[in-house]
């Protein structure tokens, strides 16, 4: 049905070249590394312990699965080839081990239960996906309208506070050295406005791209809602934190040089309204999962704390092997 899958090299290097793959996965959209599940590594005198607890009737029913599973397949993840091809080398690996060696038995169920984990996490994620993922595009899109409005009538808007009598932080007119006219912005008034709304924008547009692309990839998890909901008002609050960043590091250069045109009234506009902010605090919008990585190892490095490593690796000797009996019924 699907045609034959031949795996490379003994049984032995199936089971660690499906480790090492697994292992230190990142997740591209900032949801952390994906811890692999690794199977317990036996000692020759446990696998050969094993070997004799597995008995053919159990063997039989795995096998059994296995075949049911490749039709699963088929059904529900034809139309995702990247998590076919995965279910199916899983599927294939399981089948390879129950037919060359009853020792690694519990290593072909651990790949048939994540097969099954895949397809039950397929089917939800497309019912999930239905029920929310279109609110949660719309809500999106919604705020990277406003935030456009606000950047389209951001003059209009300063016109208006001024009209109004609330004066911005800067004097009117407001000119360069060469004499041209810096146009009213509601800069004048919060000098990381610009950065702000774009960052909100990009924050917004990253929602988009992690939402479709896991809705995409049938990966869907409702639990991750509320983090869909704020990651443009997160892009904003980044925005402001690229001004203040930058613009701090522009103000100390100009201190220890004394050079006053830094903190130029025109200068402190054009800093703030620069392409270059503006790009970065997008990018910033967008791959917030990374600046707070990047956050988290500075502070880790200036107090000093270290993440905790365990270890996934098991070995299992003949005296701590448990004893395989077979199961009354799977579902």
């Amino acid at each position: 049905m699907y045609g034959r899958l031949t795996p490379l090299g003994s049984t032995e290097e199936i089971v660690t070249k499906s480790i090492l793959n697994a292992a230190g996965e990142i997740d591209p959209f900032g949801r952390g590394t994906i811890v692999p599940v690794v199977p317990t590594k036996l000692s020759d005198e446990a696998r050969a312990q094993v070997r004799r607890n597995v008995t053919q009737e159990m063997v039989d029913e795995l096998s059994r699965e296995v075949k049911e599973l490749f039709q699963g397949v088929e059904r529900d993840l034809s139309s995702n080839r990247a998590l076919a091809n995965e279910a199916l080398q899983k599927l294939n690996e399981a089948r390879t081990i129950l037919l060359s060696d009853r020792g690694l038995y519990p290593d072909a169920e651990l790949r048939v239960e994540q097969v099954k984990v895949m397809l039950r996490q397929s089917k939800t994620s497309v019912a999930e996906a239905q029920k929310y993922a279109g609110v949660l595009v719309g809500l999106n899109v919604i705020m990277i309208l406003v935030l456009l409005a606000l950047l389209v009538f951001d003059r209009a808007i300063a016109q208006t506070l001024v009209n109004r009598g609330v004066s911005p932080g800067f004097p009117l007119p407001l000119t360069t050295d060469n004499g041209r006219v810096i146009p009213l912005s509601m800069v004048m008034y919060f000098l990381p406005w610009y950065t702000m709304l774009w960052g909100g924008i990009g924050g917004a547009i990253g929602a988009l791209v992690d939402l479709l692309r896991y809705r995409g990839r049938r990966e869907y998890d409702a639990e991750y809602n509320s983090y869909y909901l704020v990651w443009s008002i997160m892009g904003i609050v980044l925005g402001s934190i690229v001004y203040y960043l930058f613009t701090g590091g522009f103000f100390l250069v100009g201190a220890i040089s004394q050079n006053p045109d830094i903190q130029d009234p025109a200068s402190q506009i054009l800093t703030a309204t620069s392409p270059i902010l503006i790009l970065v605090a997008i990018a910033v919008g967008i791959g917030q999962s990374t600046v707070y990585e990047m956050l988290d190892r500075v502070v880790r490095t200036v107090t000093g704390t270290k993440t905790e490593e365990t270890s996934t690796e098991t070995t299992v000797t003949t005296s701590e092997a448990t004893t395989v009996k077979p199961p009354a019924s799977r579902p």
